[in-house]
């Protein structure tokens, strides 16, 4: 009889929790993954805010979860096991291709990319840069990086010889410290990178030979198995997010924008007819 009652105040303890949590806090948690661009620490420490604030704002539970590389992250999001994602725009493409993702919101206002020499460099034009000479790019799917002067070359039927190959670094530090060290002839990164505070006060070694077109910022990205009002309340709290608040302020300066706008698919349209042109120029090399 005793272990019948210490059995049954059990279960009316575990009834009584249950009832004080919201329903949304009831349910399993949404997986949040954010492109590792950065280590799963520095991710950890400006996005585990985010997450925590989301659960706040739309009553569900939302879980911030790494990974390792891209191609793990790329992986995991194909099988479905992410609900929101901050995605590469190459990610997103292939994800909303081939399984419906959708972007809802994404960073403001656009950046740009830039071919980069030093500033003491005989080089000064774009023709000085097509033979004999070494180019660093972050990744062969960065738009900023090195895409954007693939598309340039096909548009102005510019072609640079097959025998000088393109040397990934992988990071903007790189290929900066690669062009001031003399390891390289020019690279390709971020112009904004610049403005950094580790780089401010070196920006004036540098010289800009060719800016890209504008570049839109990596899009938060939901699953198709999210419902349309559990978008609208995601969407909704991360455009509410504002610079003069903690968490603004630290995602913001990480993220480098000045605020987080609604969007839809069609938003990257013409981007997308950019990039695909860079990576079909880039195959044909």
């Amino acid at each position: 009889m005793k272990i019948y009652l210490k059995t049954l105040t059990g279960v009316v303890a575990v009834m009584l929790f249950l009832l004080t949590l919201s329903p949304g806090m009831a349910q399993p948690p949404l997986k949040f993954c954010v492109y590792p661009s950065k280590s799963p620490k520095a991710i950890i420490t400006v996005f585990e805010p985010l997450a925590k604030f989301l659960s706040e704002a739309t009553g569900h539970p939302v879980k911030l979860v790494t990974a390792p590389d891209q191609v793990i992250f790329q992986k995991r999001a194909l099988e479905g096991e992410y609900d929101l994602l901050l995605a590469c725009v190459a990610c997103y493409f292939e994800l909303h291709e081939k399984k419906g993702y959708s972007a809802i919101a994404r960073g403001e206002p656009s950046f740009t990319g830039g071919m980069f020499v030093r500033e003491d460099s005989p080089i000064t034009r774009v023709e000085d840069l097509l033979h004999g000479k070494r180019i660093g790019a972050v990744k062969q799917h960065s738009y900023a990086g090195f895409l954007f002067w693939q598309e340039y070359l096909v548009e102005n039927n510019l072609q640079t010889n097959p025998a000088d190959p393109y040397v990934f670094l992988g990071t903007q530090d790189s290929i900066a410290y690669g062009i001031l060290n003399h390891k390289i002839d020019a690279g390709l990164f971020r112009t904004n990178f610049l403005e950094s505070p580790k780089m401010k006060s070196l920006k004036n070694k540098f010289r800009l030979i060719l800016r890209s077109p504008d570049i839109p910022h990596f899009p938060f990205v939901v699953s198709p198995n999210l419902s349309k009002e559990h978008v609208r309340q995601i969407t909704e709290s991360l455009t509410s997010i504002t610079a003069n608040t903690p968490l603004g302020k630290a995602l913001f300066k990480s993220m480098e924008i000045q605020s987080i706008e609604a969007i839809s698919d069609s938003d990257y349209d013409t981007f997308k007819e950019s990039y695909n042109k860079a990576v079909q120029a880039w195959k044909k090399r």
